[in-house]
């Protein structure tokens, strides 16, 4: 196992990393394969998309699920100071739509040693970005997993498509034998009664992330830079998307897998 702590935030791509967002397009990504640019108008079959893909890192069993897609809206709204040519390039090679975004929300589960482990646990059906995510319990079990068997829920941040899932609608926690963890500023941040005032997506954001956190307070772990959380798995602290967002890096023998949230998107 390569030493975690001496991979440099910038060079871990060059160091065979790969980088697996909950928010991304598809549930793999295979470095050194650049997506070409359709070139002709091809109408693709309304087939089902699976719900889950199975894979190995090293001797851990790797699962990526989805939640559903969110509707981010207009590229040029999101991104306002993108060349509108470039950006609607970037999306037509990854053959995406430009006018609404949709991004397929995924999570990831970890079978490591005794642990069965969730990485964001996606929003909960709450009604954020449209109507077709709120998937997650339902594609945990069709992946044949028992939410009551997770030992552990590593949060890359608070946001309502990341921690919305951890409690049900009527209040009783999804995975009810589970410790959480995330970074104490990210918990702080969007618990604090005070930002409930703010009004607008930031007030629906902390009522919302208080509904999910505040009740499972005595099983939070707080994580902090370059800490190993559970073995194999090491959280990095990458500030900005949130005051406390961390991504985790997951190593077992030769492979790494660096679990990114909303770092980028």
């Amino acid at each position: 196992m390569p030493d975690q702590r001496s991979i440099a935030r910038r060079d871990l791509m060059r160091h065979g990393v790969t980088a697996t967002a909950a928010l991304v397009a598809a549930p793999a990504v295979l470095a050194g394969l650049a997506p070409r640019r359709a070139t002709a108008s091809i109408d693709t079959p309304d087939l089902a998309q699976p719900s889950w893909y199975r894979f190995a890192i090293g001797g851990f069993e790797a699962t990526v699920l989805s939640d559903g897609i969110l509707n981010i809206g207009s590229a040029a709204d999101n991104f306002p100071q993108a060349d509108a040519a470039a950006l609607e390039g970037v999306l037509s090679d990854a053959f995406l739509p430009v006018d609404p975004v949709l991004l397929e929300q995924n999570a990831l589960i970890l079978k490591a040693g005794d642990r069965l482990v969730l990485f964001d646990t996606g929003t909960g059906g709450a009604p954020i970005l449209g109507d077709a995510h709120g998937r997650l319990m339902h594609n945990i079990r069709a992946a044949g997993f028992d939410p009551a068997a997770f030992t552990d829920i590593l949060l890359t941040h608070a946001h309502p498509d990341h921690c919305f899932g951890l409690i049900d609608a009527d209040g009783t926690p999804n995975f009810p034998n589970a410790a959480v963890h995330l970074s104490q500023a990210d918990f702080e941040f969007w618990t604090n009664e005070e930002m409930l005032g703010a009004g607008g997506l930031a007030g629906v954001i902390v009522a919302g992330a208080r509904r999910n956190l505040l009740p499972l307070r005595d099983r939070i772990a707080f994580v902090e830079d370059e800490q190993e959380v559970l073995p194999g798995i090491t959280a990095m602290a990458t500030p900005g998307h949130t005051v406390g967002h961390i991504c985790f890096l997951v190593a077992s023998g030769d492979a790494t897998c660096f679990v990114i949230g909303d770092a980028a998107h």
